[in-house]
């Protein structure tokens, strides 16, 4: 919605926005800010003395005329977003399980943490200052020019030691966004040459995929028979298309072997997303995701509610695994909510 003319005062002070929370609720909550969002910013909100997630749903024009007051929506290092798809997937899901948008949303974003962004800084020499310094100075100002980004290097010198360096001007302190893109060379990608009933099948694929007339495609073949390099040969496709991919795995123990034979094959690792990793890890694949900045991630069934912002394509590796139907709740079939996905982008 596009925020329209409004009392100036009013417009000054506060704008008004309804919420859907990460939380076990079927509607939105109104709440307010100074700053100004749209549909679909991630927002940080306390619902019943807890922080969570929330999801801007609607913008009001003007105050809306309701009896209470209207919460602030909390301070946020970093703004995200849900873009359409993830909103038409998050309505969708929530319909068809019979669960809470509120609990969808959660589904989505686990935690509100994953909106804080962890913080990674560099030190630049000031080219400006040219005194003598002493020998430890030249050595931090050496390890520095060596390692930008490390900072197991730069953490070998104290705090006070560097505050002097950056008081006296010899250096800038400068901060960077860290992101996860996989450092991607095609001409290292080594898959193995398909057969010639392997690449009859992969022609069909990819015939099917470039019309963009969207329609799931079963693979079918006995242990042993191929299936994996065929759907390696399209996870390579739509890494040059620059897409990103998302491989389901139907158990946490089979990732491990296949994050092998993916490296053999593409000479870099995936992202791991199953119930092993922890939440810190979590946050930074979660936030490199939604900014579309991963390729390829590998992940048990949680992993078809990652935020992807530019996906091309899902491999269900396994589709028959029991392991895709979660039986507590929410309950849902991941099979099932990855074709809708894929259909839905």
């Amino acid at each position: 919605m596009i925020l329209k003319k409004m009392n100036k005062i009013e417009s000054i002070k506060k704008t008004y926005y309804d919420v859907l929370p990460a939380y076990n609720i079927n509607a939105t909550l109104t709440y307010t800010s100074k700053k100004i969002f749209r549909v679909g910013a991630l927002v940080k909100i306390s619902i019943r003395n807890k922080i969570v997630a929330g999801c801007i749903i609607n913008i009001y024009e003007t105050k809306p005329k309701k009896n209470f007051k209207f919460k602030d929506i909390e301070k946020c290092d970093n703004l995200f977003y849900l873009d359409k798809t993830n909103i038409e997937f998050l309505k969708w899901v929530s319909k068809y399980n019979f669960i809470s948008l509120g609990s969808t949303l959660k589904l989505l974003i686990q935690d509100s943490s994953f909106l804080n962004l962890e913080k990674h800084y560099k030190y630049i020499k000031n080219k400006k200052y040219n005194s003598k310094l002493t020998k430890k100075q030249i050595i931090f100002l050496q390890t520095i020019k060596e390692n930008k980004i490390n900072q197991n290097e730069v953490n070998r010198f104290s705090k006070s030691f560097i505050s002097n360096l950056i008081s006296k001007e010899i250096i800038k302190k400068k901060d960077f966004k860290k992101t996860y893109t996989s450092n991607i060379n095609y001409q290292n990608i080594c898959l193995k040459k398909l057969s010639s009933d392997q690449n009859i099948i992969f022609q069909k694929i990819l015939e099917k995929v470039k019309t963009k007339n969207f329609k799931p495609i079963y693979l079918d073949g006995v242990t042993g028979s191929g299936k994996t390099e065929v759907y390696f040969k399209l996870i390579e496709y739509f890494l040059i298309q620059q897409k990103q991919v998302l491989v389901l795995i139907p158990e946490i123990a089979l990732s491990k072997q296949w994050i092998s034979r993916f490296h053999d094959a593409f000479k870099f690792y995936p992202l791991v997303w199953n119930s092993k990793v922890n939440k810190s890890q979590k946050r930074k694949i979660w936030q490199a995701i939604i900014e579309g900045q991963v390729n390829v991630v590998v992940g048990a069934r949680s992993a078809i509610f990652l935020p992807f912002q530019n996906l091309g394509a899902i491999v269900i590796d396994e589709e028959n695994d029991i392991s895709y139907k979660q039986e507590e709740n929410p309950i849902y079939n991941a099979r099932d909510m990855a074709i809708v996905k894929s259909k839905i982008n």
